[in-house]
């Protein structure tokens, strides 16, 4: 049982390993592209590091933290605090779910 356990995370964490790009975010059921002139990245790196890089009107900031996946959930450490919502990857799309407020972060993969 215990093995079945970690094999299911083992494959949680390989599937959001690497670069994904926003796209767009949806809540009460509006969609909103993000503009063109935007660019927010989030990184899933080996050992549960993140780091998200966003880019707007020539400036970019980027910022790190810790991460972990189990199931269908998935945890973030971060200086804002501790948060954890739903994901589902579908070929080289993801999904976030915030579950207070169901709003969505779709993403695609970049790499």
């Amino acid at each position: 049982m215990l093995l079945l356990a970690l094999a299911g995370a083992a494959e949680a964490d390989a599937g959001l390993l690497g670069s994904w790009r926003v796209v767009s975010m949806s809540r009460g059921g509006q969609t909103k592209k993000v503009p063109d002139d935007r660019k927010a990245t989030l990184e899933f790196k080996k050992g549960g590091v993140f780091v998200t890089h966003v880019e707007f009107k020539g400036r970019k900031r980027s910022d790190k933290g810790s991460w972990s996946a189990k199931g269908d959930k998935l945890t973030t450490k971060h200086r804002r605090g501790t948060e954890t919502v739903s994901f589902k990857i579908s070929g080289s799309k993801l999904v976030l779910t915030h579950p207070k407020h169901k709003g969505k972060m779709n993403l695609v993969r970049v790499k």
